[in-house]
């Protein structure tokens, strides 16, 4: 049961827009905080979430300083990795998921992202990178 009642407001500027959107996700966040249940899938989601953030500081800062790429090379370096992660998102996933059962399938992905964060290790070329960023999604 919710604390807060929600209260729709027309946003009078793009500015106060954001401010009403921000002020109903932190509503909800506390809705969320305030059930035990879901305190423990918000302690996961953050942890992913932080994960996340740090590998996409790595990508970013690697392809960077290693490779020297520009701004224009990142964004391109970018989307690519949004397509593949499209791609194993919508064709990948269910069919894994349809053949092994999490606790064998885990195992396998944890494997396949620590031969691909090694393989980013010593890759030489902003290739060898590309071609190893489907195991690193998909991990």
């Amino acid at each position: 049961q919710p604390r807060h009642t929600v209260v729709r407001r027309r946003a009078s500027s793009p500015v106060s827009a954001v401010l009403m959107h921000f002020q109903s996700q932190m509503r909800a966040l506390m809705d969320c905080l305030a059930n035990p249940e879901s305190r423990h899938f918000l302690v996961v989601l953050a942890c992913v979430d932080l994960g996340h953030v740090v590998e996409q500081f790595i990508f970013q800062v690697s392809l960077e300083h290693r490779f020297g790429l520009s701004p224009t090379e990142l964004g391109v370096m970018y989307s690519y990795s949004g397509i593949v992660s499209a791609l194993i998102m919508g064709y990948g996933i269910a069919p894994l998921t349809a053949r092994f059962a999490p606790p064998e399938l885990v195992p396998l992905c944890i494997l396949a992202f620590g031969v691909a964060q090694l393989g980013v290790g010593l890759s030489s070329s902003v290739t060898g990178y590309a071609l190893l960023m489907p195991l690193i999604i998909g991990g």
